[in-house]
């Protein structure tokens, strides 16, 4: 694929091939906080489980991206705005699950999804895509489309292995499709300092990692874990809680990461 024009918007892939590390919250409370701050966001929600599209209070049951892949919808038929406008979001469902096979011929399919995003990246500052837990089809699109990458890990050993698989992935996808694709930061959720395991597998991801690991971490708190049942982000569900000010403080981070890629 030769290469193209940059997108106009930062525009980051979240992705582990493990579920369960915080990747869809993360991506939902850094949107709503990046949107609060005043940026204009896009959240795309690429996981046939439409976990993000859950989250914030959408149907995951009706119009999807995939539509807009097979050209059955214009993005302005498919947006779905919210926070008075400055936060949109991109709807998935169970439908994208036949990706894989429905677009198996397409030339150059890998950039199918950044070559939709050329149309609309400069409506946004940022927008950031929840991939499925898998390194297939969906997630190398987001790869291909994106300039930076977050990968959200929690403080166990297995985290170390993980990160080291991806980054190999993510060197690969840049070498080939995506030169100066790089990782965005390595954000620790459901952090407990109190742990002497917590701080251990911290310091060796720092030290393996080095500065692509978050300063900022995100402390275990239920009111994060409640919030998307209630089609939430944290900021409107809890925003005196300490996941909404963990996730303020990534929001910074966030932002100091992304001008310096």
């Amino acid at each position: 694929m030769a290469t193209e024009k940059a997108l106009a918007a930062k525009t980051v892939a979240v992705i582990n091939q493990k579920g369960g590390v915080g990747k869809t919250t993360s991506t939902v409370n850094i949107g709503a906080g990046l949107s609060r701050l005043g940026a204009r966001v896009l959240l795309i929600d690429l996981d046939p489980q439409a976990n993000l599209t859950a989250a914030v209070g959408q149907n995951a049951g009706g119009r999807c991206i995939a539509d807009l892949f097979q050209g059955g919808l214009t993005w302005e038929e498919l947006l779905a705005r919210i926070n008075d406008n400055s936060l949109a979001v991109v709807p998935s469902s169970v439908r994208l699950a036949s990706a894989e096979v429905d677009f198996a011929t397409v030339p150059s399919r890998e950039g199918l999804l950044r070559k939709h995003l050329a149309a609309v990246s400069d409506r946004f500052d940022f927008i950031l895509i929840d991939c499925p837990p898998a390194l297939g089809f969906l997630t190398i699109n987001a790869l291909v489309a994106a300039s930076g990458v977050l990968l959200p890990v929690l403080p166990e050993f297995l985290s170390l292995q993980g990160v080291s698989g991806i980054a190999e992935v993510i060197r690969v996808i840049g070498k080939r499709f995506n030169p100066g694709l790089d990782i965005t930061g390595i954000l620790i959720n459901r952090f407990d300092r109190r742990k002497s395991l917590h701080r251990e597998v911290q310091q060796r991801l720092k030290e393996r990692f080095d500065s692509r690991v978050f300063e900022q971490t995100v402390r275990d708190n239920v009111a994060v874990a409640e919030a998307p049942g209630y089609g939430l982000d944290i900021f409107t569900y809890r925003p005196d809680s300490v996941g909404a000010k963990d996730y303020q403080a990534v929001c910074q981070e966030f932002i100091r990461r992304c001008s310096r890629q």
